[in-house]
């Protein structure tokens, strides 16, 4: 189960507010990354957010999952092209994004990163993640 803060919203905005201002006490120009998990929330969502408050946007954890139905769509380059193309055309507000790459829990991973090749769950996708990322 994912944590999150549906019941008391308030108190978590006045504590994010508190450990951010605490932590940009100590230096001015720390950044501090409130992420929104893009398997549970649009990024057409996020990218509105951060227009209508002048801040730049980051997705934290995205990523194909293996097999389907409410667990994923499987082995799909398509979703990797879909996903870079949306992330060049929002660069502008654009922080940075975040590949999910796990073997364990949700079988998503695509790349081994000691050797930048597949060795992975998803060898379509990851070709495709590998083409675009890394050509």
């Amino acid at each position: 189960m994912y944590w999150h803060a549906t019941n008391d919203t308030a108190t978590f905005i006045s504590c994010w507010n508190h450990v951010a201002s605490a932590i940009k006490s100590t230096d001015p120009k720390a950044l501090c990354d409130w992420t929104i998990n893009s398997h549970f929330t649009p990024n057409r969502w996020i990218y509105d957010f951060a227009v209508k408050h002048r801040k730049h946007f980051a997705v934290g954890e995205w990523g194909v999952v293996s097999g389907a139905g409410t667990n994923g769509g499987g082995d799909n380059p398509a979703f990797v092209q879909n996903m870079h193309s949306w992330f060049l055309a929002h660069a502008a507000v654009g922080l940075y994004e975040s590949y999910f790459s796990i073997s364990s829990e949700v079988d998503s991973k695509i790349v081994d990163n000691t050797t930048m090749s597949c060795g992975c769950d998803n060898p379509m996708a990851s070709a495709k993640y590998l083409a675009l990322w890394h050509p």
